[in-house]
């Protein structure tokens, strides 16, 4: 599903590669931990499997293609296959929870009738059904990540990256979100989350991989940090 050959990334004028020479083989179905402090590179990484960053040497490789030597409308086609929720969320302030998700939907050209009953089932999903029509602009941090949860998902991907999803939730919205991710795990999306949670890495044992000084070391195990 995923594969990264001998991946590094280094951006002008920078003291060192934000990562360097980086393995990582991810098969179909799979969840898999990220995990590293602030400033270790798992954004990066993570944007590097949507095509939002290229590597300086080595392949990204996604549904078995370079994502990184991929045309435009191939890329844009791969991203359709893939939900993301962002650690900046990107949401549109001045729209309500709905029409956030509704935007992943019509990129899609999905009709207006699928949409309606996939957006209420992604915002039931998240615990956002009361707030569906209220804009976002007022929400609070951790309603609002799970407004981009609801957007990740609501086109049912075959990949789920998650960059510090639980970084504004309080415990219990943690764990709910987590719990959405095991169900999404065992319906067969393959899940990476990027996280310095170490308390959900020991909680919820997957297979995990620490991002630290520029390397990634494999954890054949569950992480236990």
């Amino acid at each position: 599903m995923i594969a990264l050959t001998s991946v590094s990334k280094t951006y002008p004028q920078s003291a060192g590669p934000v990562f360097d020479n980086v393995t990582l083989k991810i098969n179909k179905g799979e969840f898999l931990y990220i995990v590293g402090d602030s400033g270790a590179g798992k954004t990066t990484l993570l944007k590097m499997l949507c095509g939002e960053e290229t590597p300086t040497r080595g392949t990204v490789q996604v549904f078995g293609e370079d994502i990184s030597k991929m045309a435009f409308e191939k890329v844009q086609a791969t991203r359709r296959r893939i939900g993301v929720i962002f650690q900046e969320l990107r949401l549109v302030e001045d729209l309500t929870a709905y029409d956030n998700v509704a935007l992943a939907l019509h990129a899609a050209g999905d009709t207006e009738r699928y949409s309606k009953r996939a957006i209420d089932e992604a915002l039931a999903l998240v615990n956002l059904s009361r707030l569906a029509h209220k804009k976002v602009a007022g929400f609070s941090g951790g309603e609002k990540q799970r407004v981009a949860a609801a957007r990740a998902i609501v086109r049912q991907p075959e990949i789920l990256l998650a960059d510090e999803p639980t970084g504004s939730l309080d415990r219990d919205h943690t764990w709910s979100l987590m719990d959405l991710f095991q169900k999404l795990h065992l319906r067969g999306t393959t899940i990476l989350v990027a996280t310095h949670d170490r308390e959900i890495v020991r909680r919820v044992r997957r297979r995990s991989c620490i991002l630290k000084g520029g390397r990634l070391m494999l954890e054949e195990g569950v992480c236990l940090l």
